[in-house]
């Protein structure tokens, strides 16, 4: 009787180590899976950003004057009622040299509709992303052809201000050339 219950404790003991092993291979398996799943994305990205540094210095460039232009006209919009321009004839209260115009008035209600104040939000960020590029000075300071047409913006504001900017933009120097057309910037609201 003492022999069959040390084999029974053996045969016990090595099922268990079979059990050990094999949840320590899933584990094992589950980690690489999960961790070839993060690093392809990853790679993914790599792939998708610019191959030559003056194409990453150009969106970087757009980027950061699309950024101001869109944060300066939503703190415009802020401070004079949800307008960057107040419209002619509007009621104004002027306080400490900020100027904001009433909603409602005896006579009328202006509040302006969101679609008004996208309009007006795209046409500020057209405007000052110009003025901020500057004919692309710096660049051509630094041997770069630089082409570019017009720009188009679209404003959104719903569950966050997302402004789209198509610029196209052609770029070459000693003998690389690269074109981007495509900006955008999203403040969470």
């Amino acid at each position: 009787m003492g022999q069959v219950s040390i084999k029974n404790k053996r045969g016990q003991a090595a099922v268990f180590v079979i059990i050990g092993l094999v949840i320590l291979i899933a584990a094992f398996t589950i980690f690489f899976m999960q961790r070839t799943a993060i690093e392809k994305p990853v790679e993914t990205q790599a792939e998708k950003q610019p191959q030559f540094a003056g194409h990453a210095e150009l969106r970087n460039y757009v980027g950061s004057c699309l950024q101001r232009a869109v944060l300066q006209g939503l703190e415009m919009m802020r401070l004079q009622s949800g307008y960057i321009d107040i419209p002619l004839g509007s009621n104004v209260l002027e306080a400490g040299g900020d100027r904001a115009p009433y909603w409602l008035t005896a006579d009328k209600v202006a509040i302006p509709s969101l679609g008004f104040m996208e309009k007006e939000l795209g046409d500020y960020v057209n405007k000052e992303v110009i003025s901020c590029v500057n004919g692309f000075k710096d660049f051509k300071n630094q041997g770069f052809k630089v082409d570019y047409g017009n720009i188009k913006t679209n404003a959104s504001m719903e569950k966050a201000v997302v402004v789209n900017v198509n610029f196209p933009i052609a770029m070459k120097k000693e003998g690389i050339a690269f074109e981007e057309n495509d900006f955008v910037y999203t403040v969470p609201i």
